[in-house]
């Protein structure tokens, strides 16, 4: 399937450094954490929609004042609509509070554009010639 990307800036305003753990959790996981279930009832259909997002890099010190690009791709295997909870935890000293969101995105039909041949009947459309077919009966 086509990818696309969507690059976070991370920045640490502490005056130490912090590890960073970036990952992606189901939106099907939070609901169940909330109701104090346990998260391997999870199912499978939202272990999949998770999988059409991936986090690079996973995990990454950043040091005083300083700041980390996380890349996160989606690559959509069917037509719907994908959904999961991006997730950074830090540790160490000074470390601040999880930072969470929202991901959203949507699996397209795919779409064709013809760029050749370049001949327009009258109308604008594009004249296309295919050559004769015999059947046999």
């Amino acid at each position: 399937g086509t990818s696309t990307f969507a690059t976070f800036k991370i920045s640490n305003t502490s005056k130490v450094a912090v590890d960073a753990n970036f990952f992606l959790r189901s939106t099907e996981a939070e609901r169940l954490d909330k109701r104090h279930a346990v998260a391997s009832r999870m199912k499978q259909a939202d272990v999949g929609i998770v999988e059409a997002f991936e986090v690079i890099p996973t995990a990454s010190l950043i040091e005083p004042y300083r700041s980390v690009w996380v890349q996160c791709q989606f690559t959509p295997k069917s037509l719907l609509t994908y959904s999961a909870n991006f997730e950074v935890e830090f540790e160490g000293q000074g470390a601040a509070p999880p930072l969470r969101f929202k991901l959203c995105g949507k699996g397209e039909i795919p779409r064709v554009a013809i760029t050749a041949p370049v001949s327009i009947n009258h109308r604008g459309n594009p004249y296309l010639v295919f050559s004769s077919q015999v059947n046999s009966r």
